[in-house]
């Protein structure tokens, strides 16, 4: 079950409550159709801390491996820079067996953590002077396969190093795509690891139990972009029923990454019509009227 980043209120009542007006959904409904991140496994589930705010973000895995409660590896890591990464692999993350994945390195990677996502006070960690270790401390925190866990950082590692026996020039550079890689003409993983591919192999090693955190959700209300009147299926209007803001045909499902918010809806749609910059309001002389607040 993911965990929610924002505020505890944001509940999805007025949605629902439309939905029983006969409002047409548009976006990504699906149970994993959300923006996300790798959020801290222990973090409060049903709402963010005002006071350590992003600090439950986990966004340290291209310099490590991710590995689901099978104890496999579902991404590649280094694929992209983390600005690009980081919402598609929270989606990822909750696409896996119990919505869950254990960030790991050794002793010269996590020293390439931020200490605010990764300092003692802010994170559980789990801890091994041996991959076998680790992967029986993590099995106490929900990992299923320990046998598998170890057999994934071995062969993960025997990649790496065909690697460099082959390329020997490559060197670490978390800032650049630094083609530091798994794949070899030697040996190939199956599921490459594309870049910043160091080796998992001095100890102590360290694991961090992380599911998704949700910003927000991919489903929304559909509107006529005109007056911002929510629509039927049949693509009437409701009277007196308005909406805007994130709530309102959220597009966003398409390209996760797109600099829009939710005032840009209502910004642009409904000002005759619409009360406030975001949200969703109804004429005050509508008898059918609905209120539904959708701000950020």
């Amino acid at each position: 079950m993911a965990h929610t980043r924002g505020t505890p209120y944001n509940t999805g009542d007025m949605l629902g409550a439309a939905l029983t007006l006969g409002a047409k959904t548009v976006g990504d409904f699906s149970p994993t159709g959300c923006h996300s991140v790798a959020w801290d496994a222990h973090s409060p589930k049903d709402g963010g801390d005002r006071e350590k705010t992003n600090e439950f973000t986990k966004s340290g895995y291209p310099l490590g491996l991710m590995l689901n409660g099978e104890g496999k590896r579902f991404v590649d890591e280094g694929i992209d820079l983390r600005n690009y990464t980081y919402a598609k692999f929270g989606r990822a993350i909750l696409e896996q067996p119990g919505g869950i994945a254990f960030q790991i390195w050794d002793k010269d990677g996590q020293g390439w953590l931020r200490e605010e996502e990764y300092r003692d006070e802010i994170v559980r960690k789990i801890k091994g002077d041996s991959i076998e270790e680790l992967a029986r401390e993590c099995a106490k925190e929900g990992l299923q396969d320990p046998d598998a866990f170890v057999q994934t950082v071995e062969q993960y590692n025997a990649a790496v190093a065909a690697h460099r026996e082959e390329k020997p020039e490559a060197q670490l550079n978390p800032a650049i795509k630094d083609g530091l890689s798994t794949q070899s003409s030697k040996m190939k993983l199956d599921l490459a690891k594309s870049n910043w591919a160091l080796p998992i192999v001095k100890p102590p090693f360290l694991a961090v139990k992380v599911t998704s955190g949700i910003t927000f959700t991919f489903g929304g209300l559909a509107i006529n972009p005109e007056n911002a009147a929510v629509l039927r299926e049949d693509d009437s209007e409701i009277e007196g029923l308005f909406c805007a803001g994130e709530m309102a045909d959220n597009k966003l499902c398409l390209r996760p990454s797109a600099p829009v918010d939710g005032g840009s809806v209502g910004s642009s749609a409904g000002r005759d019509e619409v009360s406030g910059s975001c949200g969703v309001a109804a004429r005050p002389t509508a008898p059918t009227a609905l209120v539904v607040l959708c701000c950020q």
